[in-house]
């Protein structure tokens, strides 16, 4: 049976018959009711996608279960979190296994608050309603708990993975953080459809080195409305050659738009899920903070703080002004604080900079702020580069 324990909770009344907790009748207790503090985070056990996230009405299903969060998952079975004191997420969102999808509460007829979950083997009609299972057969047979709960899976997943991800993140500046939240999501830790068939962990389309796979696929309309379609997504080998790609992808963007990602490069975890989306790497409104929870939910931060790139000091006329990241043997400086110390008038037009008029090459965005190489920026202002490679120092002056 599955061990309600490592998810923090305790038991106060198992699926089956028991007695009415209002009228002490013997009734058919169709969940199981779990309690950890009130108005605690509620984790997903599975995940899925959000087909019901509101309160319950009576009729529908969901009648008396007050606030209540329905994932419907990979087998069609829907899982049903009831007595919420609040939602999470919204209908049509993907949930990842792990991430939270609302707070315990007493809404509902409920004696006090507590978390009653459900298994339903369907999700229509009345989302199931009379086809209940022992959600912790059902748990321990598809998280096979033989090997871990699925919490012990999802860490098997991210260490699988973390050292691609950090070996990327030096080569490239993409965050490690987003890049395993990324595939954690997209994949649903590995085991999504598209992944299990084309080795696809972040749902990138066309045709891979191994060729593609059409699969259905939901997008969302402008006004947050979700539709599916047929699509093409590419096919890999095995997992390694899957990121690589999502890395390339962020770094050479598409043909109308080279630049699409470069807002991920070298940013905060939080500045990253932003920023990807703002690119339409998803069309997804909560695609950011479905990011940042899984981030945070699984201390992914921790991975940007390894073998982080390398700081270069950088003076004008004497006087360190920034530090600029040393990315594949070019110092990167800040263009705008670099033309001012110079003395220079400084544009920018929302793509590239200039400095007194004179386009500077090579521009990326870095935290908000355009960088490019020192070499370029000291060029475009007149001035002439010195480089300390023992002391990692540029210094730049102007021409006499």
């Amino acid at each position: 049976m599955f061990d309600w324990s490592k998810h923090g909770f305790r038991v106060t009344s198992p699926y089956g018959t028991r007695q009415d907790p209002f009228n002490g009748k013997p009734t058919f207790h169709t969940g199981i009711d779990l309690v950890k503090a009130h108005k605690a985070p509620i984790f997903a056990f599975m995940g899925g996608e959000v087909v019901h996230a509101r309160e319950g009405q009576t009729g529908t299903g969901f009648g008396n279960f007050g606030i209540v969060v329905a994932l419907k998952d990979e087998r069609g079975a829907l899982h049903c979190y009831a007595h919420l004191n609040s939602c999470s997420v919204k209908v049509g969102q993907k949930v990842a296994a792990g991430q939270e999808v609302g707070k315990q509460g007493t809404t509902g007829r409920s004696t006090g608050s507590h978390l009653h979950y459900e298994v339903r083997t369907k999700s229509a009609p009345s989302f199931g309603f009379d086809c209940h299972t022992n959600p912790g057969e059902y748990l321990a047979k598809h998280l096979n708990q033989e090997k871990g709960t699925g919490n012990v899976k999802q860490k098997d997943f991210i260490s699988k993975i973390a050292a691609a991800a950090v070996e990327d993140m030096k080569r490239t500046g993409i965050p490690a953080s987003l890049t395993i939240a990324q595939a954690a999501l997209e994949s649903n830790w590995g085991e999504s459809g598209l992944t299990t068939k084309a080795k696809n962990l972040f749902g990138i389309k066309g045709r891979g080195p191994a060729g593609s796979v059409r699969m259905l696929t939901k997008e969302y309309r402008p006004d947050g409305t979700s539709y599916q379609i047929e699509a093409d997504f590419r096919k890999y080998n095995n997992w390694g050659e899957s990121i690589a790609d999502h890395s390339q992808l962020i770094l050479n963007g598409t043909k109308d738009k080279p630049k699409r990602y470069h807002g991920v490069l070298h940013a905060d975890y939080k500045t990253a899920c932003y920023e990807i989306w703002r690119g339409t790497y998803a069309t997804d409104p909560g695609y950011p903070q479905l990011l940042i929870d899984l981030i945070e939910q699984h201390g992914l931060q921790k991975y940007d703080t390894m073998g982080k790139v390398e700081q270069a000091s950088i003076e004008v006329n004497g006087k360190k002004i920034a530090e600029g990241p040393l990315i594949n043997g070019y110092v990167f400086a800040p263009v705008r604080t670099v033309g001012v110390a110079l003395g220079c008038r400084v544009g920018w037009d929302g793509k590239s900079a200039t400095i007194g008029g004179k386009p500077v090459p090579g521009c990326q965005m870095i935290n908000g702020n355009a960088y490019a190489p020192v070499r370029a920026v000291a060029e475009a202002a007149d001035a002439k580069v010195q480089w300390n490679g023992k002391e990692r120092k540029v210094t730049i002056s102007k021409k006499i």
